[in-house]
């Protein structure tokens, strides 16, 4: 898992960072670390949370002296600019541990996730997940840890542009009055808490005497002047010690700053600064909302906070305790990049697939390699990796095709078959499982293919088309039997109708009878329509026709002028023989 300054979610940090209050979380987020602990993170005493997110490299220790709850992500008043919703809101390196009446509350309103990279006790996530086991917990925010020892190297080295005035009851740093960054460097063992006794009374203006604020003997303010608005502030405290104790806020008029209603509060917050390059214990207490952000480079080293509450980033590469009663809110330092307010990161994760192989015959060489590539896009955004292809064989074990797909991100896949499974054997459609995959952090996620061999259809074989014959005509061979001479056409035609004419002429099988009249009767031919009365009996047959080229003397119809020519002659010559027979006969004698 890792992230990539690419790849980010959309850039939700507010335009104007807003004072102190009271919750819910305003709707801006803020996905860079507020607090990041290079060893263990303790909480004890009754500090009530750590707004942001919170990252311990080491492990992390939630146990309060006073029974109650340690918010993590969103805290009660805050600057209520909480980190993305469902983001990683607290990664530990170590173990998780919480102690007996501590409930660890990540994300209220909001919903958190908690990855952890040994194990975990119970930790509230109100509807976010926690990942214990997880190697690589803290691995994206390597980088940042990295980044502490020369970023504070290089604020140490830069000159001051200002004086420090540290009395018992006051530290006011007094700058230039255009310079950006105003530097100020100061011991950091001169700026604890003034010795009881030795903090004067208030004078009768009612402005803050030795004692600080007025009325609070030991207390000590704290007060910048010649400061541009909204200029960088670096406050380098050096030496191995740093105790640091603030009571008060005073604007440069000497009036008492609220944190909930005073947007000079917010400037210091976003623009100050607490370098501490060399030390080795660093004690933050005091009555007042601290602003700004603490870098601790050093380590080993250990880190105190029991004051009423930080303002800004805590980034500390030793250990860091959090005691007392106050919260750790989440602001910017808006003086660097690398300290400002930032999109949540993308995590990385692995894209799987499994190839499985149904072949009951086992025709298929378990060799044979199976072939593809994937899509995968993150909303409008393209995040297929260069190489998208994939070459498997078929087994009954995910394997990792891609490392480097964004949380997130929505993947396809697709296979190609080109070769059959075998001879007369081929592939069924593949069934891809599921059909996408949203990408999401730690959870390795894939595909299935099913590759099923079934039998080929058996090849077509081309058969040729037989000519339609259309059913009134017979084959071009006569048949052997002869039809009934035709009988002659009804008077009411006065001119025949021939049909179409074969190639040869249909001699009939059938003499007409002879009889003593002159001229035999012909048969009525029925008629070719048939009527409306004759509509219900049986249809005669018309007579078949002979395909071919049609001749002189063919006909179909009984009677038509070509069969008067025809059958008039041989019934002519058939009377005149019987005539003659007869007259020859000889006659009896009696």
């Amino acid at each position: 898992m890792a992230t990539s300054a690419e790849l980010v979610a959309p850039n939700a940090c507010p335009q104007a960072w807003p004072t102190l209050r009271v919750g819910p979380p305003s709707g801006a987020f803020d996905g860079n670390v507020s607090v990041l602990v290079g060893g263990n993170l303790y909480v004890v005493g009754s500090a009530a949370g750590a707004e942001g997110t919170v990252v311990a490299l080491g492990g992390a220790s939630f146990a309060r002296d006073v029974p109650g709850a340690y918010e993590v992500g969103v805290t009660a008043l805050g600057s209520q600019i909480s980190p993305f919703p469902g983001s990683d809101m607290l990664a530990v390196g170590g173990n998780l541990t919480t102690g007996l009446g501590t409930h660890v509350d990540v994300g209220q309103g909001v919903g958190g996730d908690v990855v952890v990279a040994g194990t975990a006790d119970y930790v509230d996530t109100h509807g976010g997940r926690v990942d214990p086991a997880i190697a690589d917990a803290t691995a994206p925010y390597l980088d940042l840890a990295g980044q502490l020892a020369p970023t504070s190297a290089a604020y140490a080295g830069l000159p001051a542009t200002g004086n420090v005035d540290v009395t018992d009851g006051r530290i006011t740093l007094t700058g230039d009055g255009v310079s950006n960054p105003q530097v100020f460097t100061v011991d950091g063992a001169m700026l604890g808490k003034g010795k009881p006794g030795e903090s004067g009374e208030s004078g009768a203006s009612g402005e803050p005497g030795e004692s600080g604020e007025p009325g609070q003997p030991g207390g000590r303010s704290l007060q910048l002047l010649g400061v541009p608005q909204d200029a960088t502030v670096v406050v380098n405290l050096t030496g191995p010690v740093v105790d640091l104790d603030v009571d008060t806020l005073l604007t440069p008029d000497d009036l008492p700053v609220d944190p909930q209603t005073d947007g000079y509060f917010t400037s210091l917050a976003t623009h100050l600064l607490w370098n501490a390059p060399a030390a080795l214990a660093v004690d933050i207490g005091g009555l007042a909302e601290l602003p700004g952000s603490l870098l601790v480079p050093t380590a080993p080293s250990t880190t105190t906070l029991s004051g009423l509450g930080t303002n800004g980033r805590i980034l500390v590469a030793g250990d860091l305790v959090h005691t007392g009663t106050g919260e750790l809110h989440a602001f910017p330092f808006l003086g660097n990049n690398l300290l400002g307010c930032g999109p949540d990161p993308i995590h990385y994760t692995d894209l799987t697939l499994d190839v499985q192989l149904v072949d009951p015959d086992g025709v298929v060489d378990r060799d044979r390699f199976f072939e593809g590539q994937f899509e995968c896009a993150l909303g409008d955004q393209d995040v297929t990796p260069a190489e998208n292809t994939w070459r498997l064989r078929a087994s009954a074990q995910p394997r990792v095709v891609a490392d480097h797909i964004p949380s997130g991100a929505t993947c396809t896949v697709t296979e190609r078959l080109d070769r059959v499974p075998a001879e007369q054997r081929t592939w069924t459609n593949p069934t891809v499982s599921p059909d996408a995959v949203v990408v999401e952090k730690r959870q390795q996620l894939g595909f299935t293919i099913v590759n099923r061999v079934k039998d080929a259809p058996p090849p077509s074989t081309p058969t040729s088309t037989p000519t339609p014959t259309p059913t009134a005509t017979p084959t071009s061979t006569p048949t052997h039997s002869q039809p009934t001479p035709p009988p002659p056409p009804p008077a009411s035609s006065s001119t025949p109708t021939p049909s179409a004419t074969p190639s040869q002429i249909v001699e009939p099988t059938n003499r007409p009878p002879l009889s003593s009249s002159a001229s035999p009767t012909p048969t009525q031919a029925p008629s070719s329509t048939p009527t409306a009365a004759t509509e219900s009996e049986t249809p005669v047959a018309e007579a078949p026709r002979p395909s071919g080229p049609a001749g002189p003397l063919t006909s179909t119809a009984p009677f038509t002028l070509r069969g008067a020519f025809v059958w008039g002659p041989m019934l002519m010559l058939s009377l005149l023989t019987l005539l003659l027979r007869v007259r020859r006969r000889p006659k009896r004698l009696h």
